[in-house]
């Protein structure tokens, strides 16, 4: 079956968008056998395929590169932008990593890279870094206006006595692509 043919209850590929993704978008960036996946993401998610056009060649590491290390580096990433003082910035930085797990997510899950078990400890596993990171950077401002004093402040939520719990599918590591997050704050 080709990657443009539409099984019942199921959209076919947007053939127009996957030509404008290769037009702006160099195919040698990708392995051959990569190839249809990004060409079946292009032409199914609008989302994923202004990701890849934005960011390319980490589109084509997405693909190409073991997706656990990936997903390791984007969560790390989140550590550096805990620094920034900046809100604008900081909700900046925190969308990019978004953009580049799920794609990186969706790749590995279309690709079959990865089990029908993997793709929601691996959204769970970006959504803690997520909060987290979102929890040291409130903290970190809070200190820096003088509202609280941290007791680490090298490790903003440590010993802070602020507790996130999370609730239904976020606490029991069933996150999927449309899940909301749950949270008791105390």
């Amino acid at each position: 079956e080709s990657p443009g043919a539409s099984a019942p209850g199921r959209r076919a590929l947007d053939q127009g968008a996957v030509e404008r993704f290769w037009e702006g978008v160099s195919k040698e960036l990708f392995q051959p056998r990569a190839r249809d996946v990004v060409s079946a993401v292009a032409g199914a998610s609008p989302y994923l395929r202004h990701v890849m056009q934005h960011d390319a060649e980490f589109a084509a590491r997405a693909v190409a590169e073991p997706p656990d290390a990936m997903l390791d580096e984007v969560i790390a990433g989140l550590g550096a932008a805990v620094r920034e003082s900046d809100q604008r910035a900081f909700m900046r930085l925190l969308r990019q990593s978004k953009a580049k797990a799920a794609l990186l997510i969706a790749m590995a899950d279309l690709g079959g890279v990865w089990t029908v078990d993997d793709v929601p400890s691996a959204l769970t596993r970006f959504a803690d870094a997520t909060l987290s990171t979102a929890i040291d950077w409130l903290l970190l401002d809070g200190a820096a206006s003088g509202k609280l004093s941290l007791a680490d402040p090298s490790a903003p939520s440590r010993n802070c006595g602020y507790v996130a719990l999370a609730m239904g599918k976020h606490g029991a590591f069933e996150l999927n692509y449309s899940s909301d997050i749950d949270l008791i704050i105390l």
